[in-house]
């Protein structure tokens, strides 16, 4: 099963990020594709802190 969702201001895509469960989603993979400045970086903080992740999370470019 394959999923899309877009997201069109950074407060929605940290409330996307930190919303996603892993227990309803088991064995999940999350892929981020967009260019430069899309919001990659904004959800993986957003889903890192969900997490209770405390490292700084960085662009890797």
């Amino acid at each position: 099963m394959e999923y899309k969702i877009t997201t069109y201001s950074e407060e929605e895509t940290i409330e996307l990020a930190q919303n996603i469960e892993s227990e309803k989603f088991p064995n999940m993979v999350i892929c981020l594709e967009g260019d430069l400045g899309t919001g990659k970086t904004v959800f993986t903080k957003g889903f890192a802190k969900a997490l209770e992740v405390e490292e700084d999370i960085t662009s890797p470019t």
